[in-house]
């Protein structure tokens, strides 16, 4: 929610006295479109680190470069092995060229720019979690998003603030987010979110025993968006 919609709200909520429900906010966000009140695109907070630098950096840092791992269904494309590279997948290449097929060499030449562009626009810009305030808490909704899916990233963030686990970003769950982040502080709440993806990884594990393998990576890679972590200290400064 931009800096604007989110003080509209709050008078409107101090002056009508009434409890906020889905459909309040939803008519209130139609009128705002209608007086083109900006919606998209979270505001980011002077010193931190920007979306596409993050992304650039340190998202594409924990997924590393080509990888053509047999086992792992995400390098599997239509029957054929064509690999991942920066964590893109051959359905999510296609996808994004709106085309059918992709080769392996395809996949083998696809660039960290072009890999970028995707990951903002399938994973941050179209699933609206770029309607979120942007935070360090944002930050690892986003990578799990990248990593797991952006409905599942956001199944995971609903239930730790206390709404409707729909998978889909809205005024409600942007509101309810806000809110949570101004009650409990960003550190804590990253906390919370580093747990709320342990959680997930081990039922992941537990359905299936293969992937024990990822385990210790999975765990360093929720616990890198903590309070406690070197990036932490980068992303605030707006550094890589």
């Amino acid at each position: 929610m931009t800096a604007i919609r989110k003080t509209i709200f709050d008078e409107v909520a101090a002056l009508s006295g009434k409890p906020w429900d889905a459909t309040r906010i939803a008519q209130l966000d139609d009128c705002l479109d209608r007086l083109g009140v900006p919606r998209e695109g979270a505001s980011v907070s002077r010193g931190v680190q920007s979306p596409a630098d993050y992304v650039s950096t340190t998202l594409m840092a924990h997924e590393g470069k080509l990888s053509m791992d047999r086992t792992d269904r995400g390098n599997w494309f239509k029957g054929a092995l064509v690999g991942s590279k920066y964590g893109i997948t051959g359905a999510a290449l296609a996808k994004y060229r709106g085309v059918k097929s992709i080769t392996a060499a395809q996949m083998a030449a696809l660039t960290k720019a072009e890999a970028v562009q995707i990951a903002l626009a399938d994973y941050y810009h179209g699933p609206k979690i770029d309607d979120l305030e942007w935070n360090a808490v944002t930050c690892s909704v986003l990578d799990m998003g990248y990593n797991a899916g952006p409905g599942t990233a956001v199944k995971l963030l609903q239930r730790m603030i206390g709404v409707n686990a729909d998978g889909r970003v809205g005024p409600f769950t942007d509101k309810a987010f806000s809110e949570y982040i101004a009650d409990h502080g960003v550190a804590r709440a990253a906390d919370s979110y580093c747990n709320a993806r342990l959680g997930y990884y081990d039922a992941i594990i537990k359905a299936r025993p293969a992937n024990a393998k990822y385990r210790n990576g999975w765990k360093a890679r929720a616990q890198s968006f903590t309070s406690s972590s070197p990036w932490w200290k980068k992303f605030h400064k707006g550094g890589s």
